[in-house]
């Protein structure tokens, strides 16, 4: 009886060092942008875990083709779109089909315009040129989910435009163009 209430007094005592630590000024501090690391930004690392996003990464301000690879997928909603890429879309339709895309013009330099705001036309030469870093095309089923995924960007190692896409089938293809 004596060791239960000494393991019970010790877990009460832990859980109020816990709860002063974490009542402390800074302790609910997030990281600055840009630290990485090991830094904790006050947060014992189990209040870490528990707050920190699991199945959805924070939108990337200039996500690469890796990114969108790895985070764009088919099923996503477009509340889930819009929390990985932004608002910062533009309402397109489908050349192919005529039905709603977005086109997400990332990377691009103040005063970008793209050639074409109604269809889905690829601005190949504003990527080579570095106008816009890549141009990323959302498709939608009928009941707003991913089905098609394009990206246009260019490869730095050999200087072509590249065509990521992930079509309505599931079949990935990337090709130079």
């Amino acid at each position: 009886m004596k060791k239960r209430t000494a393991l019970l007094v010790l877990v009460l005592a832990l859980m109020a060092a816990l709860a002063a630590c974490s009542a402390q000024p800074g302790a609910s501090r997030q990281p600055e942008p840009g630290q990485t690391g090991g830094s904790t930004g006050g947060q014992p690392a189990a209040e870490q875990a528990a707050t920190a996003p699991v199945t959805k990464p924070p939108a990337a301000e200039n996500p690469d083709i890796t990114w969108i690879k790895e985070h764009l997928r088919q099923g996503l909603s477009q509340e889930e779109v819009r929390q990985l890429l932004g608002d910062a879309f533009t309402r397109v339709k489908s050349a192919k089909d005529n039905r709603e895309m977005w086109r997400y013009d990332i990377g691009a330099q103040e005063g970008y315009q793209s050639p074409d705001d109604q269809y889905d036309t690829v601005d190949v030469e504003g990527i080579r040129n570095g106008e816009v870093e890549m141009i990323v095309f959302v498709g939608w089923t009928i009941d707003g989910r991913v089905d098609a995924i394009s990206a246009y960007y260019l490869k730095e190692s050999d200087g072509n435009v590249y065509d990521f896409r992930v079509l309505p089938n599931g079949e990935v293809q990337e090709q130079a163009i």
